[in-house]
């Protein structure tokens, strides 16, 4: 999926959303925009990641791990009222 930043721009002109604002019944539509905006940036972010991978860590693969107790004995001890 190809992020297109001109997206918010477009949606914020169709609601008449300006870069200064004082009404405040405009505030959903702010917040929309804003979802819209990160949205597609954590897609950008996704992207980059999977097509470049993360470099410096180290792979988890191999590690023996171990066993654990899960939320059973937390649950025992402290129930949730």
């Amino acid at each position: 999926m190809t992020v297109d930043s001109r997206r918010p721009k477009a949606i914020a002109q169709a609601v008449g959303l300006k870069p200064i604002c004082y009404n405040t019944f405009m505030n959903n539509a702010a917040q929309y925009v804003e979802t819209i905006h990160s949205v597609e940036e954590a897609i950008r972010l996704m992207e980059q990641l999977l097509n470049q991978g993360i470099k410096g860590r180290g792979s988890s693969q191999g590690h023996p791990g171990r066993d654990g107790r899960g939320l059973r004995g937390r649950a025992a001890r402290h129930p949730v009222p």
